[in-house]
């Protein structure tokens, strides 16, 4: 695996993970605009977001795999151990970025808003 894949990993799992991160996002985000609300209104939808920023990064590792030419089952089996060492690799950096996320940019942009707690 060289230094090229890592990247695309890494590129590949930065939008999933502040899609998952975005029912956190939003208060500060809205309180920098200037908007308040009393609820924040996507958080009933908290599973959903992380869902669906799990089928993104799906898709995100079907198309790179498909431009990288794994496009049959054939030529999978032929680069079954790219494909098994960049999907662990993509999935651990999105899980890393989520954590991230929640744990750093998500309390700073609440501190910073003076919006008070983001979590759920």
């Amino acid at each position: 695996m060289n230094k090229n894949q890592s990247m695309s990993a890494l590129k590949l799992s930065l939008a999933p993970a502040v899609l998952a991160s975005s029912c956190c996002l939003t208060l500060p985000a809205l309180a920098l605009l200037g908007i308040s609300f009393a609820e924040n209104i996507f958080i009933e939808h908290v599973i959903a977001l992380r869902g669906l920023a799990v089928a993104l990064l799906i898709v995100s590792l079907l198309l790179y795999f498909y431009k990288q030419g794994v496009r049959t089952k054939d030529d999978f089996i032929t680069h079954k151990a790219m494909v098994f060492y960049i999907t662990l690799q993509t999935f651990v950096f999105a899980l890393g970025f989520y954590v991230i996320f929640l744990t750093l940019v998500v309390p700073l942009l609440c501190a910073l808003t003076g919006v008070g707690s983001c979590y759920l």
